[in-house]
């Protein structure tokens, strides 16, 4: 996994290259178009924006009057072209945006993206199956990530997040110990350290759970909610009562194993 700030992304591109199918997930504070005038500008040859979104608002916010915008509907007329850059979001119909990719090139870099808060955990998990590369993109950071990568960090991607399901409102405390943070920069620290991209539906919940026990309190800024411990102390000890009973088991297990080998 590379993670890089947001001025690092010419090189997150120069590390993609022979990925020909690209998923950029990215939130709602994100200009989108920043990405795609840099993935732009690192791939030679004709480019085709599919979007439902005006051409003329798009060429403008690209900086490119000369750039192919096609409708989804049209993409049975796709222009010959090396790259395209697919405007998911703009695409609300999920068998709208199959049928588009269906007309699409093996042959062709394809950069697919798509605003993440407008997705569900079980749509993203169709999504990531398609591609080569994922990038996410948060207003301070952004992420690559990749299937052999994920193979290289985890020998059983279930028992990861069956773990991370189990173990969220611990893991959540122990990211929150270190700095507040926003729900957003919560999901993208757990995406960064176990591959796992949380829904909307799941942290929040979570997070209201844990104001209500007082162990969180939440700060509302202009745009974005910020959490922090209540209780420092009170959370230390709740994550070392954890660690304990995580060690007490993992010295069962390791015995188990020994006396089995």
């Amino acid at each position: 996994m590379i993670i890089l700030n947001n001025d690092g992304i010419n090189t997150i591109f120069s590390s993609l290259n022979g990925s020909r199918r690209i998923l950029h997930l990215y939130t709602s504070t994100v200009d989108k178009y920043a990405i795609h005038k840099t993935f732009f500008s690192r791939n030679n040859g004709k480019t085709v924006y599919v979007s439902n979104d005006d051409p003329k608002i798009v060429k403008k916010k690209l900086h490119k009057p000369e750039l192919t915008v096609i409708l989804p509907k049209n993409m049975g007329g796709l222009p010959s072209c090396k790259t395209v850059i697919l405007d998911g979001e703009s695409i609300t119909e999920e068998e709208e945006f199959k049928k588009c990719i269906s007309q699409l090139s093996l042959g062709q870099a394809i950069l697919c993206t798509f605003d993440l808060s407008k997705l569900n955990s079980r749509r993203i998990k169709e999504l990531t199956k398609e591609y080569d590369k994922l990038i996410l993109t948060t207003d301070s950071t952004t992420v690559v990530s990749s299937k052999s990568l994920s193979k290289k960090n985890f020998s059983n991607k279930k028992i990861v997040d069956e773990f991370v399901k189990k173990e969220l409102k611990t893991i959540v405390l122990a990211f929150l110990l270190g700095k507040p943070m926003c729900g957003t920069d919560i999901k993208k620290k757990i995406f960064e350290r176990f591959n796992i991209l949380l829904s909307s539906g799941t942290l929040y919940p979570l997070l209201h759970e844990l104001e209500e026990k007082e162990l969180l309190t939440c700060h509302y800024g202009v745009k974005t909610k910020t959490y922090e411990p209540t209780n420092k102390k009170k959370i230390e000890s709740i994550l070392n009562e954890h660690m304990e009973a995580k060690n007490f088991l993992n010295d069962f297990l390791q015995k188990a194993i020994s006396k089995g080998g």
